[in-house]
């Protein structure tokens, strides 16, 4: 027995808990409410209200023990609520990292005690205050290096892509799991953990236990991080194909442009002649008035400019020539600055996405007015707000917020894509319908410091 003095309360929590906020908060750390400041001073009054709470809830006397079962209680229930506090983003992502963290700090704390029991031969398991801190800040020394290496190399990518995916919803069961079998059948502070401690077989059974657990983890968060890889690749796919099309299409306009300079030609000197016969006879009206018409004529078939954007204008004219082919109405307002800071891939594959949809809703529309209405500009200095509409008379169906492709029975690639491009930089994206006519708007930040898919 012996009391649990502040100074070894403050001391204790400070190597119990703060090696473990830290690999919590790194994964998240661009999604902070607060400053780095603010957040460093939210974590210090954390472990100021920890030490509080136990000076406070244990008696005078209380042994070690005592301590490690108000540690283990507190600090998931108050860390987990710190968490929620501190960081914005998916729910049960800060879930599954935080959980992945708590199995390595049982892992700690069981060799830090088997350390204690069997190096040193104390066989007090706790009850040797200083050999017991001794062990344990020698093996969270020659761990944490490697778990650090563990959650930027892996847990790190996964965790910061911006992608709600759905499998986040179940993925936080694994750790969760993994920790409550630790916790409720190998807790070093049971007197059942104790005599497997003193058994022959535990540090085997430990060290497999320990293996798995990681290995486990490890590879579940490679595959997630090879999907990225590949849903990025796709992407590129997709930008490579408009790049394609968008070539041909240029391709056949340079040739139209090319024919219709032969027919210029040949009909400029007809032009030449009539101008010729007005000049002659003095007929300055009739001048004038063939002439005003041959510049309307001429102006209306000038290229399309839709923003001083070169390349939002590029994918524009593309979907423009496609809808007038279709003899869809299209009616755009685009003011957008020369320069954003957009990766083309990501421009390429939400505007293709959100035009393509429209598009095609139009090409199945079999009676009524069919048309297309697209509107971009730049809204509080930095956010991009980009909606289009467009008519439609057939049946859409939606499965909760996602809506089913028209082309097979699942989830539609094109919807979904804008939404995860919307949520990479900050944003998000909405889709109405009301009345025969269907909106797809997207808000996204073009900060320098939003995450891109690209680089």
């Amino acid at each position: 027995m012996f009391e649990l003095s502040l100074l070894f309360l403050f001391t204790a929590t400070l190597v119990k808990i703060v090696p473990y906020l830290l690999l919590i908060l790194l994964p998240f750390r661009s999604y902070y409410r607060y400053s780095l400041l603010k957040t460093m001073g939210a974590v210090f009054f954390f472990i100021i209200i920890f030490v509080l709470g136990a000076h406070l809830i244990l008696p005078v006397g209380s042994t070690l023990l005592e301590w490690q079962i108000y540690y283990s209680t507190s600090a998931s229930l108050l860390g987990l609520l710190l968490c929620f506090m501190l960081i914005k983003g998916n729910f049960f992502k800060i879930i599954f990292n935080f959980f992945v963290i708590l199995c390595y700090a049982k892992d700690v704390d069981y060799y830090g005690i088997y350390l204690e029991a069997y190096i040193l031969n104390t066989k007090t398991l706790g009850l040797d205050l200083g050999a017991l801190v001794f062990c344990y800040i020698l093996v969270l020394a020659f761990t944490f290096p490697f778990m650090w290496l563990f959650v930027t190399k892996l847990l790190l990518p996964v965790i910061q892509k911006k992608e709600q995916a759905a499998f986040w919803d179940f993925l936080w069961i694994v750790p969760f799991s993994f920790y409550a079998l630790y916790h409720l059948g190998m807790d070093p502070d049971d007197s059942l953990a104790k005599a497997f401690i003193n058994g022959k077989n535990a540090l085997p059974i430990q060290l497999a236990w320990s293996t798995g657990t990681f290995l486990s983890f490890g590879m579940m968060l490679q595959m997630l991080k090879e999907n990225i890889q590949n849903e990025l690749l796709n992407n590129k796919l997709q930008v490579a194909a408009l790049r394609i099309d968008l070539q041909r299409k240029e391709f056949d306009r340079l040739n139209n442009t090319i024919e219709e300079t032969r027919r210029s030609r040949h009909n400029l000197r007809q032009h030449l002649v009539l101008i010729k016969h007005y000049v002659q006879e003095g007929d300055l009206p009739s001048l004038d008035n063939y002439l005003n018409k041959y510049i309307k004529a001429m102006d209306k078939d000038a290229s399309l400019t839709v923003c001083e954007n070169s390349y939002f204008n590029a994918i524009i004219q593309h979907y423009y020539s496609l809808a007038k082919e279709k003899n869809i109405e299209v009616e755009l307002a685009f003011d957008l600055p020369k320069d954003l800071p957009l990766p083309e891939t990501d421009t390429a594959v939400l505007l293709g996405n959100m035009f393509e949809n429209a598009l095609e809703a139009c090409e199945r529309q079999t009676s009524g007015r069919r048309f297309i209405q697209a509107k971009g500009a730049m809204v509080s200095g930095n956010m991009l707000a980009i909606t289009v509409k467009n008519s439609f008379d057939h049946e859409i169906h939606k499965v909760g917020d996602a809506f089913i492709s028209s082309k097979r029975d699942a989830k539609g690639i094109g919807t979904e894509s804008i939404r995860i491009i919307a949520e990479r930089y900050n944003g998000l994206a909405k889709f109405k319908i009301n009345d025969g006519v269907f909106e797809a708007s997207v808000l996204l930040s073009t900060q320098p410091d939003a995450p891109q898919s690209d680089k």
